[in-house]
């Protein structure tokens, strides 16, 4: 008895008989993963406590925050420092990128515009390492809802 049952789960016929049933059933659950992914929401704020610290900082910032806002960092780096040449550089950089599509109306802050805001007393970083080697650009990307998809013609 035991050998029939055992011949018969082993035979030529049930191997495709259960590779079928596993490309039928995958078939019909990949239907409902697309399904899924239209009801879910994955916000911090959907499974955190509303009494978390985060939350009421997510919620905070939601008011003042496009959520299409893609923040964006050039970085240069030179061992043994950055020269004043690769400085005016970074400037003409900032002044190109700050033309393309897509970047925000605050433009492109460079290590110049920094310690200007710097010495009027805004609080922003120096955008140069303390060493020297490594600086950067900062800039903010917003192609609208779309932005995950325009990010490589800009960034090209």
């Amino acid at each position: 008895m035991h050998r029939q049952i055992a011949g018969a789960l082993t035979g030529r016929v049930t191997k495709w008989v259960v590779l079928l049933a596993v490309v039928v059933i995958t078939g019909v659950m990949a239907t409902f993963s697309a399904k899924l992914a239209d009801v879910q929401n994955n916000e911090a704020s959907s499974w955190l406590p509303g009494s978390a610290e985060s939350t009421k900082v997510l919620d905070e910032l939601s008011e003042t925050v496009d959520p299409n806002d893609i923040p964006t960092l050039v970085v240069y780096h030179r061992d043994g420092g950055l020269t004043d040449d690769d400085l005016a550089a970074m400037e003409q950089d900032g002044k190109e990128i700050a033309g393309l599509d897509g970047v925000t109306d605050q433009g492109v802050l460079t290590p110049a515009a920094a310690r200007a805001a710097a010495a009027q007393g805004a609080p922003v970083p120096t955008l140069v390492s303390d060493d020297g080697d490594v600086a950067y650009l900062y800039f903010v990307l917003n192609f609208g809802t779309d932005g995950w998809n325009a990010i490589p013609a800009a960034a090209d």
